[in-house]
């Protein structure tokens, strides 16, 4: 009787046993399957598969066709009795602090080795993330920091961080690298100040660039007034040069006449003068008692 039963629930739980050894990859997963601790499939695509169940063996499934996050820090244990009271606060060149917040995209490209090339893969990412953000932020200023160097930041951590891992065939791609957040420390007024310098800046560069313009449009003004004194003078060249060649050329046509005959072409000269100056003479009557007078008058 009791061989009944026994052999009863065997064949009622062997069955259930075996059903649950299936499991469903989704399409954006991959799935490893480990019998005995072995590694059996390193690539199991998506679809409803079977694996010996547990506790002779195992599956993982990861998803590997989408773009996973990582925010710096949240693996790391919390910080107690600290000032500030954040993970967030990180040391820049010079000794300064900043708050920043950022987040690590990324992908497993293969599972096979995220799996087997470190215990705590995303603890693993995340430190590797805090390392070459704290080596990035200690060689630069906080004023580098927070102004332009902001924009390289991200893609000198992902480059860095992509080297690190695939030393440590990790099967990590590192897609992106945000920086979410970056500001002065927000206590004891830090962030304040540090607003009213760079206000300050701004004010200063904003001031040197309105003198500099001010400074192009002088000397704009002053070359355009040049070029025109040098444009008039240049016409005032060729006006005299001209009206000199003019004045050779009759003189030389006056000398020839003279030389066939000198009393007429003295005397076509001086009446030419005398009509010159009788142009402008003007004649005045002026009534007399005795008698009446023309006097002529320039």
């Amino acid at each position: 009787m009791v061989k009944k039963i026994l052999y009863g629930l065997g064949a009622l739980l062997l069955p259930l046993y075996a059903v649950s050894g299936f499991y469903a990859v989704e399409p954006e997963e991959t799935a490893v399957t480990y019998i005995f601790g072995k590694m059996i499939d390193k690539n199991v695509e998506a679809g409803i598969h079977w694996n010996v169940p547990y506790p002779f063996g195992s599956q993982t499934v990861k998803t590997t066709k989408a773009n996973l996050i990582l925010s710096v820090g949240e693996t790391a244990p919390p910080l107690e009795s600290f000032t500030y009271g954040a993970q967030n606060l990180w040391m820049t060149g010079g000794a300064s602090l900043v708050e920043i917040q950022v987040d690590i995209q990324y992908t497993i490209t293969r599972l096979d080795l995220f799996e087997t090339s470190h215990d705590r893969p995303e603890v693993f990412l995340d430190f590797m993330a805090q390392k070459m953000l704290t080596r990035s932020l200690v060689e630069k200023s906080v004023d580098d920091i927070l102004t332009t160097g902001r924009q390289l930041l991200g893609s000198q951590i992902r480059q860095a961080m992509q080297v690190e891992l695939d030393n440590a065939n990790t099967g990590i791609q590192v897609q992106d690298v945000i920086v979410k957040s970056l500001s002065p420390p927000s206590n004891d007024g830090v962030a304040d100040s540090f607003q009213l310098v760079q206000n300050a800046n701004s004010d200063r560069y904003r001031r040197i660039e309105l003198a500099e313009s001010q400074k192009n449009q002088v000397l704009f003004d002053a070359e355009v007034e040049a070029t025109r004194i040098r444009n008039e003078g240049m016409a005032a060249k060729f006006a005299r040069l001209e009206s000199a060649k003019g004045d050779v050329a009759r003189f030389n046509g006056l000398a020839a006449e003279w030389q066939k005959s000198p009393e007429a072409m003295e005397r076509r000269i001086y009446l030419e003068e005398m009509a010159d100056i009788l142009r402008d003479v003007k004649v005045y009557v002026v009534p007399n008692n005795s008698a009446s007078n023309v006097i002529g008058n320039r």
